[in-house]
């Protein structure tokens, strides 16, 4: 007998079918920091791993900020970082994204300004 726990509502759950708290870094997340690390494309990685743009985009992030990434051209157009990176110094602010989305307009996706925002936190140590 392996024993049991008790569930949040009470009833006993065998200790084997317990899941363990631990949180793991899913292999899609692996592959996707792997593809970031050699330049690839969100849109090729998304493809790869097979997980929704925007899903693949948060990877990126989190990928930025792991590994202190504070070039942002392999996944932005260097005239658009340039862009962005003065539109964000105009605001003045690195904290939210949307002071610089209004100031460019619709030319450009809150996915690139995210990208160029979060090199440039790595890049200046913002928290």
């Amino acid at each position: 007998d392996q024993g049991s726990v008790a569930g949040g509502s009470g009833m006993s759950i065998p200790l084997s079918d317990a899941r363990p708290k631990v949180k793991m870094l899913n292999q899609a997340k692996v592959t996707a920091f792997e593809s970031f690390a050699r330049g690839c494309s969100v849109e090729d990685v998304a493809n790869k791993i097979e997980r929704a743009k925007s899903t693949t985009h948060g990877y990126l992030s989190e990928y930025i900020r792991a590994k202190e990434v504070t070039d942002s051209s392999p996944w932005v157009d260097p005239d658009n970082i340039i862009r962005i990176q003065a539109a964000a110094s105009e605001v003045g602010s690195l904290e939210k994204l949307s002071p610089i989305k209004e100031k460019l307009g619709d030319e450009f996706s809150y996915d690139e300004i995210r990208v160029v925002v979060d090199c440039l936190r790595v890049e200046t140590g913002f928290e």
